[in-house]
């Protein structure tokens, strides 16, 4: 399976799995250098994690883990759980710019703004 930019930006799948070990590929993890310390620490703590690495640059998460203690595509989900939450601030502040145009307040027909008395 390929890694392609068509992909959606907050999906995630497999570069290549193993048992013990899989690489995770997501195009949002480029955006999240500012979050990588707080994403790493979420990512050791999921069941079964024994070690992780982000890779901003790569846009991929490595995590080596206890097969007999959790699945691949259990961790694929949670991986891409946590990196929905991460980047749910910046989808919010982006929604939040300026309109493109100065809005004007409404005017009644004889040119005096609505709920003022001239």
């Amino acid at each position: 399976m390929s890694f392609r930019s068509s992909q959606p930006l907050l999906k995630c799948q497999f570069a290549h799995r193993l048992p013990g070990r899989v690489r995770i590929v997501c195009r949002a993890v480029k955006y999240l250098s500012a979050e990588q310390t707080d994403l790493e620490d979420h990512f050791s703590q999921l069941r079964g994690v024994r070690s992780q690495r982000m890779n901003c640059a790569a846009s991929s998460v490595v995590l080596t883990y206890d097969p007999e203690a959790v699945n691949d595509e259990e961790l694929l989900e949670s991986v891409e759980s946590l990196i929905q939450i991460a980047h749910a601030p910046h989808s919010v502040a982006t929604s939040c710019d300026p309109p493109a145009r100065p809005l004007r307040p409404s005017t009644s027909p004889r040119g005096t703004a609505r709920g003022r008395r001239a």
